[in-house]
């Protein structure tokens, strides 16, 4: 394992143990069942780097990610937990955007999209269009997210979480979220596309 990989792992694996230890004090039990998850996709990360090789800006934006949702779930001011908190009151209700919940829904996405650029690259022809690495990163990092949207079901029937995890019009913000993301995390990535196919 190299360095970077070693570093960023250290960080990653080290802010679940912490957010684990706060959740039993808490006793936030679906937290826990995300950090499973959590841990689970960063060995598969651990297990994949020495083939696809993730550049160091890739696993630190993911660390940043986790951080950001660990806290998010965790963490109070006053009486509203920090991923309920309304950052900017752009639109009001029933959708109340924008709030903690939303922005990093579109960081995580971002990200992963990002994450999965790499696979998706070394898979299709160097002679691909770019908008078809495009569609395929695009669809990949917003597949995730349908995956995300499935565990958070998976905690309300487990844990009867429907309170902190929201009803379908969260749901459907949060997939709204994702998307943008990914587009954007695409749009981040077309440089890189563009200097793999010309190698």
């Amino acid at each position: 394992m190299n360095k970077k990989m070693i570093s960023a792992s250290v960080v990653y694996l080290g802010l679940i143990g912490a957010f684990v230890i706060r959740s039993l004090i808490m006793h936030n039990y679906e937290f826990l069942f995300y950090a499973v998850i959590l841990s689970g996709f960063w060995g598969i990360i651990m297990k994949t780097d020495a083939r696809l090789n993730y550049p160091a800006l890739t696993l630190w934006l993911l660390t940043a990610w986790l951080a950001t949702h660990l806290f998010g779930g965790t963490i109070y001011i006053g009486e509203t937990r920090l991923y309920d908190l309304m950052l900017i009151q752009i639109v009001g209700e029933p959708y109340n955007i924008l709030k903690y919940d939303q922005l990093i829904h579109f960081f995580c996405y971002l990200v992963m999209t990002r994450f999965v650029f790499i696979p998706v690259s070394s898979v299709l022809r160097s002679d691909a269009p770019i908008w078809l690495i495009g569609m395929m990163t695009i669809l990949a990092g917003s597949g995730i997210g349908a995956i995300n949207e499935m565990v958070e079901f998976a905690a309300v029937v487990a844990f009867d979480a429907g309170e902190s995890v929201g009803g379908y019009t969260n749901t459907a913000l949060d997939i709204v979220c994702n998307t943008i993301g990914a587009v954007v995390g695409w749009i981040t990535l077309i440089g890189s596309a563009k200097k793999l196919q010309s190698k």
